[in-house]
């Protein structure tokens, strides 16, 4: 039974007149509590978007689990809120708060912060406007908490730095638990808030404003196990990747010059395959995910994929997988009749452009024509769809470059003949560390025109679908990528003009960051502007590992258009120490340790005739009332999973349980008749199995009963509900709404109940 009561959420019950409500309940499945949490050094995780991106992203769930691994650490989350409830909380001068214990941000003693995007920087003002946190550092006291930044926007601190204490550089696995002696020490008042900033300064890969130092070398973590969370959050409210993530591989050497994450999360390190499986095998157990990322730069170059994927496959069998975006010469016909059978989603396909000459400038060494040998392979296996991903603006492109994009994807639509093909156009953006730091970036009215071209000229093929990142979004994300320290007055000037979400088009407003630019006097222009190759830049201090000397050889060679070898797979190109630390695959390269032949393939079992149909009587109370019913039948199908039971999958393209749901519940409504019926090919007795998925069902589920179905349940012979509305007053209503007849919500607005309860059907 759900202990949940409404006075306990900031919100109360006015959280159920705001959108998608599930975002603010907390209480996910794998949640951390600690007891006596006051006692504990308290961090607040903070990722600076909604709900359902900061749910799907591996990194934060990483330190998640790293810091709470630490007995003496209790690490909570936040996400920003949507308009909506950033309104309602200012309105009702509600501060922002964690989702795990509901305490405000400004009691705890770190607020860390993951920054992945420049277009989220006055997203980090709005976190600390409404925690009711200084925004400058300089004007926080010792009741303050200290303010962390970690991510791949930490690698140019110059930006923000006047808004934050502390960044972390690189990968915080370790890091963030070297932190926590000195964070103790100043929270236990043995030293002051100067004195902690100042012992902070002398861990690696830590980088204080206050105590600049001449050069702060980035964190390199290893791929261990210990470090890697099995138990992952289940979303409460469907996330943009709702599936468990595994990271089989860091770093990558394929040296596209455009590529800051390439670069920097140098050297590569391989997780083993057996490793991965042990993990998959265990965290869907964990979390009855149905489907398995697996996450890498370029997951194509993992040396043992094909065995991995036929061992994941042979270890779970109804799980879905998923890829990222791969090189175009990463698609064989082995590897899509190994995928075959697990998912059929569509392939990504990354050829940037068309352009050989252009391809030898960016070092994207791969003949275009494998995009047609990838394209007919997936069609030959009636895959849906191909995603295909290209740039404008790159560094010495001219229109006769764009034009050749054009031209093939108009040979692609006509041959492509029932595959659907999706072309998506992003405006290039210079960004540190990388061979290209030093380029133009090209005006975003010129950009927006090649775009318009580029539609213009293909809009006549129906079977091809064009989209396009917003070129004065990538104007702004070029501005502060290679920004100085001047931007921080910019940044507060926008967001005190309105600027927030602005990685949203439908909250991105340009003017607003021109008016910022005018106020402050600054042409933003200028930024976007060439550099010298003897110039010094902004973030000079920062040591991702690369040596200098190699970035401008690959620049050079870039105006040459030569290209590069991957040196896993020639020699070693000088990019950085770590051949000479010792990194074991600088000095050997990508080894093949599993071959495929060697690897027996399991058959499926011939499909069961026995499909067994059980009927599922369920209650649903707060929080749980706070889901829309999609996502409580998704829960409640990941708590049966978690519990082993043993569906009956639907055939086709992609497999799912059989389940079907009863007539949906109001958002916000409770119920205690809500009817579920789930398919099995095991027969189960239902007083046994029944307590075993009631322990895995989420706050505010109660699963009354479980019964075997004799024949199969007809939802059309139910003929509407029956509710008991609460009113204002205290009376009880009780209202009959038949199908085809009125609303409940007509019924909602006439009597304007305090409460919703369904009790039957009719």
């Amino acid at each position: 039974m759900s202990n949940f009561d409404w006075n306990d959420h900031p919100f109360g019950r006015a959280l159920l007149t705001l959108e998608r409500p599930g975002r603010y309940i907390g209480g996910e499945w794998n949640e951390i509590h600690k007891e006596n949490p006051s006692s504990l050094l308290r961090i607040a995780l903070v990722y600076p978007e909604l709900y359902e991106l900061g749910m799907s992203n591996l990194g934060l769930a990483i330190i998640y689990h790293v810091l709470n691994s630490h007995p003496k650490v209790y690490a909570e989350r936040a996400y920003l809120l949507w308009l909506d409830a950033i309104e309602f909380m200012r309105r009702n001068r509600i501060p922002l708060f964690s989702l795990e214990t509901k305490t405000p941000l400004r009691e705890f003693d770190l607020i860390g912060i993951s920054m992945h995007t420049e277009l989220n920087y006055t997203n980090l003002l709005l976190t600390l406007d409404l925690a009711n946190v200084p925004l400058k550092s300089d004007e926080r006291s010792k009741g303050d908490p200290l303010v962390m930044l970690g991510g791949p926007c930490a690698l140019n601190p110059e930006p923000l730095k006047r808004f934050v204490d502390f960044f972390v550089l690189g990968e915080a696995e370790q890091a963030v638990l070297e932190i926590v002696d000195p964070l103790l020490a100043w929270k236990n008042r043995e030293i002051t808030r100067d004195e902690v900033l100042a012992e902070l300064a002398k861990i690696e890969g830590v980088f204080v404003p206050r105590y600049p130092k001449d050069r702060v070398r980035r964190r390199i973590a290893p791929l261990e196990r210990k470090f890697f969370p099995i138990k992952q959050l289940v979303p409460n409210v469907e996330a943009v990747h709702n599936r468990f993530v595994i990271e089989i591989m860091r770093g990558c050497t394929r040296g596209c010059r455009f590529c800051e994450g390439g670069m920097v999360y140098r050297p590569i390190r391989i997780r083993d395959v057996d490793e991965v499986v042990e993990i998959a095998v265990e965290g869907v157990k964990a979390t009855g995910f149905r489907e398995i990322g697996l996450l890498a730069f370029t997951v194509s170059d993992y040396p043992d994929l094909e065995a991995l994927i036929v061992k994941l496959k042979n270890a779970l069998p109804h799980i879905d997988l998923s890829l990222p975006s791969l090189p175009i010469n990463a698609i064989s016909k082995e590897l899509l009749d190994i995928l075959a059978d697990l998912s059929k989603f569509g392939i990504t396909l990354a050829p940037e452009t068309a352009s050989e000459r252009l391809r030898g400038v960016i070092n994207k060494n791969v003949p275009l024509d494998e995009i047609f040998t990838s394209i007919r392979i997936a069609e030959e296996r009636n895959w849906p769809s191909v995603k295909l991903y290209f740039m404008v603006g790159l560094p010495t492109e001219t229109e006769d470059d764009v034009n050749e994009t054009v031209k093939l994807l108009e040979t692609i639509a006509r041959t492509a003949r029932r595959i659907r093909v999706r072309a998506s156009f992003g405006t290039f953006v210079p960004r540190p560390h990388t061979p290209f730091q030093w380029v133009e970036q090209r005006m975003p009215d010129e950009m927006e025109s090649v775009i318009h071209m580029i539609r213009r000229k293909l809009r006549r093929y129906r079977r091809l679908r064009i989209s396009a990142h917003d070129p004065y979004q990538s104007a702004l994300e070029g501005v502060f990528a290679r920004g100085d320290e001047r931007l921080a007055d910019v940044l507060l000037e926008a967001y005190r003009l309105g600027a927030q979400f602005d990685d949203r088009r439908e909250t991105f407003d340009f003017s607003i960051w021109e008016q910022a630019f005018e106020n402050i006097g600054i042409d933003w222009r200028e930024y976007l502007r060439p550099r010298e190759l003897d110039e010094k830049l902004p973030w000079h201090y920062v040591d991702t590992g690369l040596f200098n000397a190699f970035l401008r050889l690959e620049y050079k060679r870039s105006l040459r258009g030569e290209y590069t070898m991957d040196c896993m797979r020639s020699r070693c190109n000088g990019c950085g120490p770590w051949y000479r630390e010792g990194y074991e695959l600088c000095r050997t390269g990508y080894v093949q340790k599993q071959k495929l032949e060697s690897i027996e393939i399991a058959k499926l079992e011939a499909k069961p005739t026995k499909r067994v149909q059980y009927l599922v009587v369920y209650s649903k109370m707060p929080p749980a009332s706070a889901l829309g019913h999609n996502d409580t039948v998704r829960l409640i199908i990941q708590g049966f999973a978690r519990a082993g039971w043993e569906f009956s999958y639907t055939e086709g393209f992609v497999k799912r349980p059989r389940i079907s749901a009863g007539p949906s519940l109001a958002l916000g409504a409770t119920s205690e008749v809500e009817l579920l019926v789930v398919e099995s090919v095991k027969e189960y007795e239902p007083e046994k199995i029944l307590p075993k998925l009631q322990s895995e069902m989420p706050d505010g589920i109660r699963l009354i009963s479980i019964e075997r179905l004799s024949r199969p349940l007809n939802w059309s012979e139910i003929k509407g509900s029956i509710y008991l509305f609460t009113l204002s007053d205290g009376r009880k209503v009780r209202v009959e709404v038949r199908h085809g007849g009125k609303k409940l919500r007509d019924y909602i607005e006439e009597l304007k109940p305090i409460a919703v309860h369904r009790i039957g059907y009719l």
